[in-house]
């Protein structure tokens, strides 16, 4: 089974494909840590044709789950999904989140790759704040194509339910 999860910043990606791994028992490739190249925190980008040639390798295998918010090159992931699903909370909700992972980070509870400072949080804020609505209106443009195996979840409550009824 091969299952991409998309979300702007802060939406649970990471929470949600770490419980859909343990259900489904697949491997998680989280996309940032092919995008950021930097791990002193949000700050040097990849180049599409980098990007690109990671999910060319992912796509080769047999059971995977991704996710990631790029959306400028995620057909490939798109198109090899049997599942699509976009995490779409309130802006609210992601900013609390982003917040919560960088204190969290900080104070050593939860580890990541990446080492963000206050900039780049902040830089992520205003990116999350960017995502609504221009994003959401491109990734539902390139979803409908995938109508057939994409779902939308826009809250906690749907994404439990999600989970329940897997």
């Amino acid at each position: 089974m091969k299952i991409h999860i998309i979300g702007g910043t802060g939406s649970g990606k990471t929470t949600f494909s770490k419980k859909l791994a343990s259900i489904y028992n697949l491997n998680i490739y989280e996309l940032d840590d092919y995008y950021w190249l930097s791990e002193t925190g949000y700050t040097k980008k990849a180049s599409l044709e980098h990007m690109q040639n990671v999910y060319a390798k992912i796509i080769k295998k047999d059971n995977y789950i991704t996710e990631g918010c790029y959306y400028e090159c995620i057909d490939g992931l798109l198109e090899s999904a049997d599942k699509i699903i976009f995490l779409n909370p309130s802006f609210f909700l992601r900013k609390i989140r982003i917040y919560n992972r960088f204190i969290k980070t900080r104070v050593g509870i939860y580890k990541t790759k990446r080492k963000p400072t206050l900039k780049s949080v902040l830089s992520l804020i205003k990116q999350a704040k960017k995502f609504y609505p221009t994003y959401v209106k491109l990734v539902e443009v390139k979803l409908k194509a995938y109508e057939d195996r994409a779902t939308v979840l826009k809250s906690k409550k749907a994404i439990k339910n999600y989970l329940k009824n897997l």
